[in-house]
């Protein structure tokens, strides 16, 4: 089977990639218990590094895409 890969956001900024068949295999092979899930905010399927941590509002802000904007649209080319 093939392993996929999910990445982790932590509550205090922090991100990594762990690997497995599933999310609780990647958890299991990385070697994360309850008590380090305790501290994660949450994951994403794939390696892809869609957030930023901003440390004044101390929370994972979404990236925004230069191609998403759409004519029109404030901040579009």
């Amino acid at each position: 089977m093939e392993q996929k890969q999910f990445r982790l956001y932590w509550l205090g900024g922090q991100t990594e990639v762990i690997e497995g068949k599933d999310y609780p295999d990647a958890c299991k092979k990385a070697g994360l218990g309850a008590r380090a899930l305790s501290v994660l905010d949450f994951y994403t399927e794939g390696s892809d590094n869609d957030y930023e941590y901003s440390k004044t509002e101390r929370m994972w802000i979404r990236k925004e895409s230069k191609m998403s904007k759409q004519p029109g649209q404030l901040g579009a080319f």
